[in-house]
């Protein structure tokens, strides 16, 4: 049985035996959505043709197809169009909302939920509920006879024969860039084009792409409080670009105002949470304001800055992490690194998947492993679900950081060029943003032994208890997180103690106690 209700920006598609939703390029470089993504799968039969397939195209989209004995479902690797999936008297129940495909008496997985207090996602393919299950990012799923299996299709992992010498690396970026935003361009049809724009280099890449190619029906917006320091930058860069530019104050009570409490929030959180990662509340209000005031046209296409920082080599710099880092420090590094609510390093159960993980991956450069735990369930599963916001409101999204041309580049570069962010800044200083006059001054960067420092600091907080290191932070609120998370923290019995992750634990800890609620759990 098969039941998609989420058509509130990109819609399902289908005939007799394919549903799609979303859309891609092939490897020629068309376009492909509703009827030609349909065609595009119809003639597929088995799951090597559908891997074949799906190594061909470049996009964002969900597919299932049925054939006489198997059932077959795929999702990209942003994981923007969440499927899920659960078994019951050897039928298949197949839905994008996973609140509909319950057993009878749900409980919750154990496995799963440690996972989800350490990290704010379910690692693999199980949900918070036993027995029912999601689709993996870069994956297909196949149901055959009364058995599921499930394939990764992509990694980003790379091994030392991959790594390219760029004789022109500027060059050969500026190309892929430009091929990219044309895509995305394309992709969209002339519709407005919704930046939500912060300080930093990501967003500011993206709006002024779209200016160098041409693009007028765009407008941008930042959230928060004023006093935020990336307000009054990224307003000055919306304004350098003549682009239309909106402020929502997140910690005015008319924009939060009673929302607790509001029909509106409790169908997001179950939409966004969906039984399986942290839902956001960052760009909620903003984005609701956005809509409601008709500031936004009914099918803008929304373009966050997603993972650009992580592609340029962000997370190698703040872990410290070099060519020369062994397989064996990279499971300890992506427990301490990755898991931001409590300490995974003394968690065994976490520690062996991880290591599970890492081992299967060990003819990739152990950097790579590094960022591809990243690509295959951080990332997908936490920063990109973000996104579901503006699909909650009724809009599509892309994430241009996500093109297939784009992370293949960043893939293959050395990491000589990654550590430290230096190509990516350096370019954007010197070509883009010096073209576009979107270097300021006021913006001050760390040194290199002000990030030494820093890395210094980092390494000392890990060997001091949780309760000491959340005494001595102070939190920066710009984002009015304290205000927005009053009333669900008010709601909990009791925070553990040991718990991490600024304002945000609030939000993992209520949904999880909230699911347990709702369905007789606790």
């Amino acid at each position: 049985m098969i039941q998609l209700v989420r058509n509130n920006g990109a819609l399902w598609y289908q005939n007799e035996s394919v549903w799609v939703k979303g859309y891609c390029f092939d490897e020629q470089n068309n376009f492909l959505e509703k009827e030609k993504l349909l065609d595009f799968f119809a003639g597929i039969l088995t799951e090597h043709d559908l891997e074949k397939k799906l190594k061909q195209i470049n996009g964002i989209f969900s597919v299932i197809i049925k054939r006489d004995n198997k059932t077959m479902l795929a999702s990209d690797k942003t994981r923007v169009y969440p499927l899920f999936y659960s078994v019951a008297q050897n039928e298949l129940y197949i839905s994008d909302d996973p609140s509909l495909i319950l057993p009878p008496n749900p409980e919750i997985d154990k496995d799963a939920e440690v996972d989800f207090l350490f990290s704010s996602v379910v690692l693999d393919r199980k949900t918070l509920i036993k027995h029912v299950y999601q689709v993996n990012p870069s994956s297909f799923v196949v149901f055959q006879e009364g058995c599921v299996t499930q394939k990764t299709y992509y990694s980003y992992g790379v091994t030392e024969k991959e790594i390219k010498a760029y004789n022109h690396p500027q060059e050969v970026f500026s190309n892929t860039l430009r091929s990219c935003c044309n895509r995305l361009i394309e992709s969209t049809r002339g519709r407005q084009l919704v930046i939500p724009l912060s300080g930093g280099y990501d967003s500011r890449l993206i709006v002024a792409m779209l200016k160098k190619l041409h693009c007028n029906n765009v407008i941008c917006y930042t959230v928060g409080r004023p006093d935020n320091p990336e307000y009054n930058i990224a307003k000055k860069v919306a304004e350098t670009l003549d682009y239309p530019y909106y402020f929502i104050d997140n910690s005015s009570p008319e924009i939060i105002g009673e929302y607790f409490d509001d029909e509106c929030f409790k169908k997001y959180y179950a939409f966004s949470g969906a039984f399986s990662n942290l839902f956001w509340m960052y760009e909620y209000f903003g984005v609701k304001e956005l809509v409601e005031k008709n500031i936004i046209q009914k099918d803008a296409v929304f373009i966050p800055g997603h993972s650009g920082d992580f592609l340029a080599g962000s997370q190698l710099s703040k872990a410290n992490i070099s060519k020369q880092t062994s397989y064996s420090h990279i499971t300890s590094l992506i427990l301490s690194e990755k898991f931001a609510f409590r300490n995974a390093l003394k968690n065994n159960y976490l520690r062996e998947k991880v290591h599970d993980f890492v081992i299967s991956r060990e003819n990739y450069l152990s950097y790579s492993i590094f960022d591809d735990f990243d690509v295959q369930i951080k990332l997908p599963k936490n920063i990109n679900n973000s996104v579901r916001v503006y699909e909650f409101f009724g809009h599509e999204v892309r994430l241009p950081f996500w093109d297939n041309e784009l992370m293949e580049f960043f893939r293959t570069l050395p990491v000589e060029m990654k550590y430290k962010q230096h190509f990516y800044n350096d370019y954007l200083k010197e070509h883009l943003f010096a073209e576009f006059n979107l270097n300021f001054s006021e913006e001050l960067g760390l040194s290199n032994f002000e990030l030494n420092i820093q890395l210094m600091k980092n390494k000392i907080k890990k060997l001091l208890p949780d309760s000491v290191v959340a005494s001595l932070s102070h939190e920066v609120d710009y984002t009015c997180m304290k205000e927005i998370s009053l009333p669900l923290k008010n709601e909990l019995p009791q925070l553990p103690n040991k718990v991490k992750g600024g304002y945000n634990r609030y939000f993992l800890e209520w949904y999880l106690f909230r699911v347990k609620k709702e369905y007789k759990l606790l």
